[in-house]
């Protein structure tokens, strides 16, 4: 900004290119980061509020993220088709409030084409459920996603096999939707689920050769290492994209902040639920609000005690503070991930800190470094200078 410079052109100039090698020695691939800054461009410049008097002053701030998901890594999934075709997965990646379950269900719904009523959740009990390196890294739907499906089609698998005895038709040539197994393009020749069972026990036996059971397992491995001879290793799973813009106004008498407008535009891959990417992105930049401007710990200099440990004093927004949200996502596809999706849970709060930091910026002349960014900060900056 000393120079003049365009805060986007800048940026533009400086992406990182398909092809480049990171600070990690990786080659970069399905690099979107111009794409996620030309979205960002269409939505600027912010609507500008009413200024409340000559004491406010507006600053608008953007930064462009680029987070890795970490690798190596590994995630397992268990499939069990049920006689009254229910569906039930076993998965041990932790619900936190992302959606993980819904994303699940929904990918093994896709997969048996039936609806997610028939879909039976058991997850996060490691005496029935299969390993997972846990909900870190922005990486369940990724890597379990990637599980779910491998083991779908694992199941549908030794589905087809007991189908085929009774349809007399060979398993690759056999598909089921809605409940029911059938030759490919023919479903009216099928047959329901709750038959195969019912003919393979009663009739043949062979269920009870091989334990009276449908079930399909599999495991999702993302090694790190050289993924071709001659080139740089991997250790990532994947990266996501994102470029937040910040509109906020500060008071220069007292410095208190307010954030009018984010905007935050990320590359998902493909949305497995567009409202609940919509919510990610809300939920995340929401959190990220709070780490810029609110949550500190307060500390005893004599003691070491905390001395905001509760609620009243430990500052956090509220819907008063929170400004307009407009969440983004691009669909540009993954060639790895589960119909081409990629995590989004921790990008925009990363992204979100830094751009509200250089809104402050703009609007005061002053950069800082710590964070929260408190009123008290911002008007001591000032002062100083005065």
């Amino acid at each position: 900004r000393d120079r003049n410079w365009d805060p986007i052109e800048f940026r533009r100039k400086n992406l990182l290119q398909e092809g480049e090698v990171t600070a990690f020695n990786e080659e970069r691939d399905h690099v979107v980061s111009g794409k996620v800054l030309d979205e960002l461009e269409s939505k600027l410049p912010f609507s500008k509020p009413d200024i409340e008097g000559d004491e406010w002053k507006m600053g608008t701030g953007l930064v462009l993220v680029n987070k890795h998901s970490l690798a190596p890594t590994a995630s397992s999934a268990i499939i069990k088709v049920h006689p009254d075709a229910s569906i039930e997965l076993r998965y041990s990646s932790d619900e936190i409030g992302q959606g993980n379950t819904t994303a699940m269900a929904q990918i093994v719904a896709e997969e048996f084409q039936t609806t997610i009523d028939k879909i039976i959740i058991v997850r996060g009990d490691t005496s029935v459920t299969p390993f997972d390196q846990g909900s870190i890294s922005s990486r369940s739907t990724f890597n379990m996603g990637n599980a779910v499906k491998m083991a779908c089609a694992d199941a549908k698998n030794d589905l087809f096999q007991h189908a085929s005895q009774v349809l007399e038709v060979p398993p690759e040539d056999l598909d089921t939707s809605h409940g029911r197994v059938y030759p490919k393009g023919d479903p009216d020749a099928g047959i329901e689920i709750t038959d195969v069972f019912t003919a393979a026990i009663y009739e043949s036996g062979y269920f009870l050769k091989r334990g009276g059971e449908i079930i399909g397992k599999d495991t999702w491995v993302m090694e790190a290492g050289d993924p071709q001879p001659g080139k740089p290793g991997r250790v990532n799973s994947f990266y996501s994209e994102g470029a937040v813009g910040a509109s906020v106004r500060v008071n220069l008498h007292t410095g208190e902040v307010k954030v009018d407008q984010i905007v935050g535009v990320f590359d998902v891959g493909k949305a497995i639920n567009p409202k609940l990417v919509d919510e990610q992105i809300i939920g995340a930049i929401s959190m990220g609000l709070a780490g810029v401007l609110y949550e500190g710990m307060v500390y005893d200099e004599k003691s070491g005690r905390t001395i905001n440990a509760n609620y009243s004093d430990y500052k956090i927004p509220t819907i008063h503070e929170h400004p307009v949200v407009v969440p983004i996502f691009l669909e540009e596809g993954h060639p790895q991930g589960p119909y081409g999706a990629k995590g989004i849970g921790e990008s925009p709060t990363v992204a979100v800190i830094p751009a509200v930091a250089n809104a402050i910026r703009d609007a005061t002349g002053h950069r800082f470094k710590e964070l929260p960014i408190t009123p008290e900060d911002i008007y001591l900056k000032i002062s100083e200078t005065e």
